[in-house]
């Protein structure tokens, strides 16, 4: 595809999928931890205020929950109804290809660890996006959830000064959440709550399970 083919794409909204190869994998993370961290700079006002080692460390140690959470959401939108995932914004694979993924890639990638764990990966998503097809969150909902993880505090050594960040926001997505619900004049949200942050709590399960099948 030339460049040009590829403007005339994003200028109409209408970027076509491509299957995954390999080699996009290590770039499409990166475009994606740079992508994580502009929406904590742009969407809280207090992550800036934070240390640039400490705003690197909340979104390192995220890093795959939130990845898993975007994937997801992606892969239910653009195949509701296949078995396919994307593994970045333009690139998709599914069980067809997965075999041919690492064909002619550099050998430290053809190793069967490190084949074991992108079918992990693969699976997760996999399983995650059938959760989010059965609560279909709308965009606030995954904006919510989305944010949650990204202020996940659990998973991280934090100072007492960042802790209280972290309450901070979480308590701010909780409130802007409920706004929409009234919004829309769901006056009793408390289980769609439920059912939304499940999605959250059954993510960070998968991943948990999946590590330790791998381990």
């Amino acid at each position: 595809m030339t460049h040009a083919e590829m403007e005339a794409q994003r200028r109409d909204e209408q970027m076509a999928l491509r299957l995954a190869k390999y080699s996009d994998v290590m770039p499409y993370s990166n475009i994606f931890f740079v992508g994580a961290m502009d929406f904590a700079k742009s969407a809280f006002d207090n992550f800036i205020e934070m240390s640039a080692q400490t705003r690197h460390s909340l979104v390192y140690t995220n890093f795959q929950l939130l990845q898993c959470l975007d994937g997801a959401y992606a892969s239910l939108k653009n195949f509701p109804n296949e078995l396919a995932v994307m593994a970045s914004y333009t690139t998709y694979v599914n069980e067809e290809i997965l075999d041919q993924f690492f064909s002619g890639c550099p050998e430290e990638y053809e190793n069967d660890e490190v084949v074991r764990n992108f079918r992990k990966n693969v699976e997760v998503i996999k399983a995650v996006k059938l959760q989010f097809r059965k609560v279909k969150p709308s965009i606030e909902e995954f904006i919510a959830i989305f944010g949650l993880a990204l202020w996940n505090g659990y998973t991280a050594d934090l100072s007492v000064e960042t802790a209280r960040i972290v309450r901070t926001n979480r308590k701010a997505l909780l409130l802007e959440l409920q706004k929409v619900y009234a919004r829309d004049g769901n006056t009793r949200y408390t289980s769609r709550m439920a059912e939304v942050f499940g999605l959250l709590v059954n993510t960070f399960r998968e991943i948990q399970k999946a590590m330790r099948c791998v381990i």
